[in-house]
């Protein structure tokens, strides 16, 4: 079941990286201009865009073999040895909350500056 997720994801993550080049060709007319005459021509930007594009749609393939080829073997294992010293509290938990909800101290109660509400 975990491989045809994988399988579906990269193959929609494989597709959205070819769909805009196949928008990218179809912006360009027979002349060559795009339909913007004031701004730079695409045939000044075509070629990289399309390399960016087919580099980004590679690195994101090679990246996706190796994670896949890392886990195959067991180099994430479920349990780890290792974990990382995070304490987790609870919002309630934290210092300061058991302060007036405004901020303010209790025994100050105002007393020594200026109201701020």
């Amino acid at each position: 079941m975990k491989k045809r997720f994988l399988s579906l994801t990269f193959a929609i993550v494989l597709a959205l990286t070819i769909v805009p080049a196949t928008a990218v060709f179809a912006q360009e007319h027979g002349d060559g201009e795009t339909a913007n005459t004031s701004g730079p021509h695409w045939s000044d930007v075509k070629e990289v865009a399309i390399w960016s594009m087919v580099s980004i749609a590679a690195g994101a393939t090679v990246l996706g073999v190796l994670y896949l080829f890392k886990r195959r073997i067991g180099g994430f294992p479920e349990h780890p040895v290792w974990v990382a010293p995070i304490t987790i509290m609870r919002a309630g938990d934290l210092p300061g909350d058991d302060a007036d909800p405004h901020g303010h101290d209790a025994a100050d109660s105002h007393g020594s500056h200026a109201p701020a509400h």
